[in-house]
């Protein structure tokens, strides 16, 4: 891990909160998440308990499929965090 990734984190896990925080008042029919697989996971475990008025969607990147035989398992362990998962 480089220096500027770590001196950036505290300045990521800001922006995080603040998602978290916005989605939770706004409380939206959707959201979808796009890209950014590390940061989505995160952010989509803090958002369980809205699952049952918010549908969260991840779209997946088409760079799934580099994953190889790593994809399958991957998308079916995280998985259980989306209602819906678009490739």
């Amino acid at each position: 891990i480089g220096l500027p990734l770590i001196a950036s984190l505290p300045r990521i896990w800001i922006r995080k909160r603040a998602l978290i925080s916005y989605i939770t008042l706004s409380k939206p029919d959707i959201v979808v998440f796009i890209d950014s697989k590390a940061f989505s996971t995160r952010v989509s475990k803090e958002l369980q308990n809205m699952r049952h008025s918010t549908a969260l969607v991840q779209y997946v990147a088409p760079s799934i499929w580099a994953w190889k035989s790593y994809s399958t398992e991957s998308v079916q362990n995280y998985s259980k965090l989306y209602d819906r998962i678009l490739l």
